[in-house]
This record gives structure tokens, sequence and C-alpha cells, in this order.
């Protein structure tokens, strides 16, 4: 799975949403929603418009549902949640009952990881300053041993450029090659953090 912060994979320009949309009213309510899209000049315009039509916001919704059901693989689905979040509104209730039912759905059919929380994080109403909290809470429910919630919480907090954070499970993980490619990052951010780190821990690493 490409692994991308919340910020850096939900940013998407006015254009690649539109052309999302194409893709998924092909044939089917297609001059509306070429007739919409022509009125808009942002995201937040073209997802206010869409909703304002409920037969094409439950069209929409349904048809982005079937397309998540059906994806193989993690990296379709994001991408689909992301379009979801960009074009649906936030408290549509069918919205709000399927977010509900995929999040215990993925929590109950793959172990918690960053992989499984870049698909978590969308069905959330994400806040950067919340993660640990998010984090704590799926940990009450999965129930993991100490050592792998300090590694999924680091790797979490790297991905998501929270260092400072970070090193509040750093000193109790294995710095694998997993977390080795924040090394760089977490440098940069504060030398005297990343000095103290490996100093306590007695990991080695080299820097580019």
């Amino acid at each position: 799975m490409k692994l991308r912060s919340y910020q850096r994979a939900t940013n998407k320009s006015i254009i690649e949403v539109k052309r999302y949309l194409l893709e998924m009213s092909k044939e089917i309510y297609e001059q509306d929603i070429h007739d919409i899209m022509n009125q808009c000049i942002d995201t937040y315009q073209l997802k206010k418009k869409l909703n304002k039509r409920k037969d094409i916001q439950l069209w929409l919704f349904m048809n982005i549902k079937k397309a998540i059901d059906h994806s193989v693989s993690f990296d379709d689905i994001e991408n689909h949640l992301i379009y979801m979040n960009h074009l649906i509104q936030s408290t549509y209730q069918p919205l709000l009952e399927y977010k509900y039912k995929l999040f215990y759905y993925i929590l109950d059919q793959v172990s918690f990881s960053v992989e499984s929380y870049c698909l978590i994080r969308h069905l959330l109403k994400f806040k950067t300053k919340q993660i640990e909290q998010y984090i704590d809470n799926i940990e009450d429910i999965v129930k993991m041993d100490e050592e792998r919630y300090h590694y999924v919480a680091s790797e979490i907090l790297l991905l998501e450029e929270q260092y400072k954070q970070a090193y509040h499970h750093l000193p109790y993980v294995c710095f694998d090659h997993r977390l080795q490619v924040y090394q760089q990052a977490l440098y940069n951010d504060s030398p005297r953090r990343f000095e103290n780190l490996f100093e306590q821990t007695g990991f080695l690493y080299a820097l580019a």
C-alpha cells in the first residue's frame, strides 16, 4: 500500500474530483453531472450542489459504496473513501451508518496497523491533534500488547509527520527498516531529540 499522510492523501484538486465524478457517472446522470460541474469552480461548491439533488446524492453514495465493497486492495479502498468524503455530505445518514459498519468490519478482518489505519482515518472526523486519542480508542477495541501498541503508534505518528508525539513511543520499539525511512525527517525536525533517542536506545543510524 502506498503510505501517505492524511493531508497528502486527501489533497485533491477540483480537476481530480471532477475526473473521478465523471468516471463514476458514465451513462447515468451524465448530463446532470456535467451541468453541475460546469457551475462549480471548487470542491466545496460541487459537493453542495450534488447533495442538493437527493436522487444524485443517493445514487452517488451507492455507486461509491459498491466500488469500495468490490475493491481488492487497500489503495483502491482508500482512494474511493477519499472521494466519498469529497463528494458526499458528511451528515448524510446512510454515509454515517456505512462508515460505522465499515470501521468495525476493518478492525474485525485485519490487524490494526499503519495500513488499516490509513483506511480507518477516512471513517472518522479526522483531526491531526487527536491521532493519539484515535490510536488509544482503537487499542481499547483490538487489545494490542505493549510493544505492538508503541510500534503501531510510532509508525502512524511518523507517517502523519507528528514527530514530537512519536517520541513518546519510539524509545519502546525496535527501530527496524519500516521506521528507518523516517530517520532524516526526525533529524530535520529536531536534531537534539533525534540524537537523544539513539543515545537512549543504542540503535545505530545513517543519515543521507
